[in-house]
């Protein structure tokens, strides 16, 4: 007599008799609330894009502002780590550095002072002309910027650090970090004005002198 065998799962099955794997329906919203580097975060600010890296991270927990600054003054030093974020990022892009390096920009430009041949040899000969003579002009502006001392140097490198390789600041960092976005925002003029109100007028007076006189035309 034949041994009885395993019972048959049951479930939807493929064309060949082998089960179909049904796929877990995951919410990518509750995906990337769970995600490490946001946790920390209030939960109603993890959803938020500027909370994928560490530049926006430290703009929503309200770090890039002092209690002395104005209303607008984090805003335009986010502006300005997104700028600068932007340009060295298509900067290495344009010079083809490896991409275990592309997170360090101030290794390939810290040392200029605003010569534009020392880094001209590193762009490729493929992209547009105009496109690479400002990424030129762009970088040696802020070489020269982040030259002038010790302390500038050390501000290039954090900004490198947060902005492009993503680490989060350390606490006696801050100040340097906040000073490295001052420093950026005033060059770049990113720091929104601020509003003004304005109050309207209206004027109880006629539209025309009074020894104006009005004249009908019929036709």
């Amino acid at each position: 007599m034949a041994r009885k065998g395993r019972k048959r799962a049951k479930g939807p099955r493929t064309a060949t008799g082998q089960l179909r794997r049904i796929k877990a329906s995951i919410d990518p919203t509750l995906l990337a609330q769970s995600q490490p580097h946001r946790r920390w975060l209030p939960e109603s600010q993890r959803r938020d894009q500027n909370a994928e890296d560490a530049l926006g991270r430290q703009f929503m927990a309200g770090r890039l502002a002092g209690a002395r600054d104005g209303e607008n003054a984090a805003l335009g030093r986010l502006w300005a780590g997104r700028r600068y974020q932007n340009l060295m990022r298509e900067f290495l892009s344009v010079i083809a550095a490896p991409p275990g390096l592309r997170a360090s920009g101030s290794a390939y430009v810290a040392a200029d002072t605003g010569d534009h041949d020392r880094l001209a040899h590193l762009l490729r000969h493929d992209d547009d002309a105009e496109r690479q003579d400002r990424l030129l002009r762009e970088v040696n502006e802020l070489s020269a910027l982040f030259a002038s001392s010790e302390g500038m140097r050390e501000q290039r490198r954090l900004l490198d650090r947060v902005c492009l390789q993503g680490l989060e600041p350390s606490p006696a960092d801050r100040s340097i970090f906040i000073c490295a976005l001052h420093n950026l925002a005033q060059w770049w003029r990113l720091y929104p004005e601020p509003s003004r109100r304005t109050r309207a007028y209206v004027s109880e007076r006629p539209a025309w002198d009074d020894a104006t006189d009005i004249v009908r035309v019929e036709k």
